[in-house]
């Protein structure tokens, strides 16, 4: 996926709510911030958001935080029985 990819994806709501402004503006500011020899932040970011949108796309994701959310509390790492 390349980066206009990745923007299409979370302007359409691929990603999590509020993911295109936060990756436009973390962008700006690793792109303002980074040493133009070193833009090794600004690939990690386009990684980041990249796997939130494939997270998103996988159907076990919603089971798995479904799942996380039975956790009893805190300290208490047993799950609910169903």
């Amino acid at each position: 996926m390349r980066s206009g990819e990745l923007r299409a994806a979370l302007v359409l709501g691929y990603g999590f709510p509020s993911d295109a402004d936060d990756f436009e503006a973390e962008l700006a500011r690793e792109i303002n911030h980074a040493d133009p020899a070193d833009l090794s932040g600004v690939v990690r970011l386009v990684e980041e958001f990249r796997g939130r949108v494939v997270a998103r796309q996988d159907s076990a994701f919603d089971a798995a935080v479904a799942t996380a959310a039975d956790i009893r509390g805190p300290g208490d790492l047993r799950m609910t029985e169903e």
